[in-house]
């Protein structure tokens, strides 16, 4: 389970050293360095996510206001050499929106865990949208987090129990055990929004979640 996880961070890392031995130059070589130790905090951050829900059965939140476009970003960057391995784009359209009081490092787990999936039920060469933007859900004020991909969809046996532990999303070749997105939505509930899927009929699929914009604690 906790294999999962760490998959997409430990990947990143290792790119990052293997460009790092191979770099021609001092600023090709901090970039690589950076990247390494960008995924070193994210692996760190991701065990001490795993011993919350898995040892004491909740998700403790370490609330501070951080930025909807540095959340996006930070997953953005972290996820990019896996997205470069399959020539896939990824695009951010997120808002300027103003600062949430959040986790800021559980919500960039949530992104990365998304994009993650993403990356890995798109087609070769094909984009990816990462979206931010604030709306209004029955009077609350939310920002509401997106990524959609070209992939192969979600089967509609499985939209309503995407979400549990152990669920497999496999489909068309590629395959998750559902362990993240069940971690995902620990995160989100946490935070009080709520995370979930809209799938094409045809392909694609495009997941989402809400955080408050006021914190309720």
């Amino acid at each position: 389970m906790i294999a999962h996880d760490m998959r997409t961070p430990l990947n990143a890392l290792r790119l990052g050293i293997q460009a790092a031995k191979t770099a021609q130059d001092p600023k090709a070589l901090q970039s690589s360095l950076e990247l390494a130790e960008r995924n070193i905090k994210a692996l760190s951050d991701l065990v001490e996510s795993l011993v919350d829900l898995s040892i004491q059965g909740k998700c403790e939140l370490s609330l501070r206001p951080v930025l909807p476009s540095d959340l996006v970003a930070s997953a953005i960057i972290q996820i990019k050499p896996m997205a470069e391995q399959k020539s896939v784009t990824i695009m951010a359209k997120e808002a300027d929106l103003p600062p949430l009081i959040a986790d800021g490092s559980r919500l960039i787990r949530v992104l990365v865990n998304l994009l993650s999936n993403a990356v890995r039920f798109s087609p070769l060469n094909e984009s990816i949208v990462v979206d931010a933007k604030a709306r209004s859900n029955d009077g609350h004020e939310v920002v509401v987090f997106s990524v959609s991909d070209d992939g192969p969809g979600v089967p509609s046996s499985d939209i309503d129990r995407i979400f549990v532990a152990g669920v497999s999303i496999s489909n068309s070749g590629a395959s998750s055990n559902g362990l993240g997105l069940a971690v995902c939505k620990e995160i989100v509930e946490a935070h009080g929004g709520r995370i979930w899927v809209e799938t094409g009929k045809a392909h694609g699929a495009t997941f989402s979640f809400s955080i408050p914009q006021t914190s309720r604690w």
